[in-house]
């Protein structure tokens, strides 16, 4: 892990070698349709929601554009029964942390 996370970003081959169930978890999400409405954060902290096509590139493939990531957050319903939310999250220098909410 990064020992200097404080405000670090990481790529996608990081998170998925420090959290990989978590990674694939999250890309099976973004696999399921190309459109997608990604919401980040300005520099003035004010939230922004676009929405756009994204795919997952191979290594070495050309892409247009880079994301570094801050953080990865999956939110969903739990099963057995569904009556909770399970928040499962990664942030560089801190791991994968999960919750639930009932």
């Amino acid at each position: 892990m990064r020992e200097d996370y404080a405000g670090a970003m990481a790529s996608w081959s990081e998170v998925e070698s420090e959290a990989p169930e978590l990674a694939a978890l999250a890309r099976r999400i973004f696999d399921f349709h190309v459109h997608k409405t990604p919401a980040t954060l300005r520099r003035d902290g004010s939230p922004r929601i676009s929405g756009t096509e994204i795919r997952f590139a191979d290594a070495g493939r050309s892409h247009l554009f880079r994301a570094d990531i801050t953080e990865l957050v999956v939110t969903r319903v739990g099963g057995d029964p569904p009556d909770h939310l399970v928040i499962e999250s990664w942030h560089p220098g801190r791991g994968v942390e999960r919750r639930e909410r009932h």
